[in-house]
This record gives structure tokens, C-alpha cells and sequence, in this order.
């Protein structure tokens, strides 16, 4: 084994895990039938996104899931509600592609990567990131949109065996509970700091418990539909990332959306505009400015969570202000 293999994986620099998963990537894409010309990373920040182009043209997207997070029954759930939604609906998404065995997904490895890695396929999505097109017209598609993925999704009879985690508890990803058992050094989350995230996660899970005592019904949503995971190409919008979709309320897919629009300066008439969108097919799911902040806590903790544990170098070297932040927003939901 070479010097470079030996390293563990965790050890490497960003560029080097990357290079890593694009040999997976290589190894998982021999079980297609396409025949490959170039593939390029995109993204290594949660899965690692690689651009495959096919000697005849062709585009697609193949992505390398993060180990231990999602089953490989979770991710073939998601492909099977991505599969109906092109079956049922015209909305722009990406296709899954099977691969030779008919399969929608395939599981692979590759050296000096110490676990398998679970591996999906997809069409290419053209256009643009929403993030460059930021306006209340762009938001009020989006609403739309996301009412579209919800009657979808309301309607959609799942077949045997579809397992999707729900959206029910603080912490809903196999990331660990870093109130617990996190790898974090005290001197980063302090005790004080640790008392307030315990106090907004503790008043959250009440939140949460309460909706799922609802008399409606969960089901199945996008759950990271925000600026970065949809496209805009010739006017209209495609949703794309469809890999943390879980079980849940409509209410929690619309706060998820709205965090990462919160500091923006037209956050309000964004906001306002996404309802109106929303409500063109749907009734507005917020009951409250009040749970509507408490879900909006909910979706800090949970990524302050995946920061702490995830082994990305990247993403980890702005843990610290990242900590900063959430423990600012913490003790403002805490003071309301």
C-alpha cells in the first residue's frame, strides 16, 4: 500500500478525500451502461456530487452518499418517490437511472475508503443555481413548487418495504447527538453554551411532539429545498438533492426552506411571496410565527450537529464561528 493509501480517510485534506470518492464513483459507474468520458467533482461537502459526460453526450449526476447516515433501503425509497414524481407529474427533477440489474442503486468501494459507500445515478438538471436569482417572483415559484412536491407526495402510495426515517425528533440523521456523545472540545461548546443548546433542543422537542400528535397525517418531503438544491433554467424551476427527503409535515419543508433565507434582507417579502406561491394550490401549512421560529431552531440544531461530526475539513474549519452563530440564534428563540 502506497504511503498516500495508508493515510485514514478522516486524515485527508478535502482534495484528497476527493480524489478517493471519484475512484468509487469510477468503480460504481462500471455497473451502468453508459460509456464514460470524463467525470468531474462538482461538490464534497455532505455527499460527494461528480459530473459524468458519456462518449455520446450525454450528462448525468452521480452521487456518493456519506456512510452510516442513510440505509441503503432509505436511498432506494428516495429514488422510488424521484421515479414516481417523473412517472406523475411534469416538475422538473432529476431522473433516476437504473443500473444494468435494473437496480436504483448500486454499492461500491474503492481503496484507502474504509467503508462501502451506497451510490445513485441521475439525469442532468441544467441551469443555474437559484442562489443567483434571488427575487420574490423566483420565491413565489418555489412555493408553488414545493405545493406541487407536497400533493405529490399526499397522494403517492408507497409499495412495500418503503422505509424513510420521519422528521420527528431534534437530531432525525444518524449523525449522533453531539449534546451526548459529540466529539467536541469543551472549550468550543462550553457549559454555558451547552445549557442553551439543551434548553432550545429540549423546547423543540415539545414543538415537534406536538405536531406529530396531529390527527394529519405525515408524508413524505424534499426536506433541504432551499437556494442550492434548485435549478432555474428558461424561466422555470427544478428541485433538485431530493437525499434528505424523510417523513414529516409540510410545515417543516417550508422552515427548512426559510433558514437559509433568514439574513437576507428582503427575508419578509420573500417570505411572503413564497405563501402566496404555496397557496395558489395549497393551504399554508405555518400555524404560528412562534413554530414557525421554533422549526427554524429545530434546523440550526440539527446542522450544528452534522458540523460537529462530520470528518469534511472544509466544513470543519468554520466550526467555530458556525458554533458562534447558532448560540446567538439559540438564545433568541429561547428569548421569544
Amino acid at each position: 500500500m502506497s504511503m498516500s493509501m495508508s493515510m485514514p480517510f478522516s486524515a485527508l485534506t478535502h482534495r484528497g478525500q476527493a480524489r478517493r470518492l471519484r475512484t468509487l464513483a469510477l468503480h460504481a459507474l462500471q455497473a451502468y451502461p453508459l460509456q464514460i468520458k470524463t467525470v468531474r467533482l462538482i461538490q464534497h461537502s455532505y455527499n460527494a456530487i461528480f459530473r459524468v459526460d458519456t462518449v455520446d453526450g450525454e450528462k448525468f449526476v452521480i452521487r456518493v452518499n456519506v456512510p452510516n447516515v442513510r440505509t441503503r433501503e432509505n436511498i432506494l425509497a428516495e429514488m422510488t418517490w424521484l421515479a414516481a414524481l417523473g412517472r406523475d407529474t411534469s416538475l422538473g427533477i432529476p431522473v433516476p437511472r437504473a443500473n444494468r440489474d435494473g437496480e436504483l442503486v448500486t454499492t461500491a468501494t474503492a481503496p484507502g475508503i474504509p467503508e462501502p459507500r451506497h451510490c445513485a445515478v441521475f439525469g442532468w438538471v441544467p441551469g443555474n443555481d437559484l442562489a443567483h436569482h434571488i427575487s420574490p417572483a423566483a420565491y413565489a415559484q418555489l412555493g408553488r413548487l414545493t405545493a406541487q412536491l407536497h400533493h405529490h407526495a399526499e397522494t403517492f402510495v408507497p409499495p412495500p418495504n418503503f422505509s424513510l426515517k420521519k422528521l420527528d425528533v431534534v437530531f432525525p440523521f444518524d449523525h449522533g447527538n453531539f449534546l451526548e456523545d459529540g466529539p467536541v472540545s469543551p472549550e468550543l461548546i462550553t457549559p454555558e453554551r451547552r445549557k442553551v443548546f439543551e434548553e432550545a433542543a429540549n423546547r423543540v422537542e415539545g414543538l415537534l411532539n406536538r405536531l406529530y400528535a396531529s390527527p394529519r397525517a405525515p408524508f413524505v418531503l424534499h426536506a433541504d429545498l432551499h437556494q442550492w438544491n434548485v435549478r432555474v433554467f428558461r424561466g422555470a424551476l427544478y428541485a433538485l438533492d431530493f437525499d434528505d427527503s424523510m417523513i414529516g409535515h409540510p410545515v417543516q419543508d417550508v422552515a427548512i426552506t426559510f433558514y437559509y433565507i433568514q439574513t437576507h434582507p428582503e427575508y419578509e417579502v420573500l417570505k411572503a411571496a413564497f405563501r402566496a406561491g404555496y397557496e395558489t394550490l395549497r393551504p399554508w401549512p405555518v400555524e404560528s410565527d412562534e413554530q414557525l421560529a421554533g422549526l427554524l431552531a429545530w434546523r440550526g440544531l440539527d446542522l450544528l450537529n452534522f458540523v460537529i461530526h462530520t470528518d469534511n475539513p472544509e466544513i470543519r474549519l468554520g466550526l467555530p464561528t458556525f458554533v458562534e452563530r447558532m448560540e446567538a440564534r439559540a438564545r433568541k428563540y429561547l428569548a421569544l
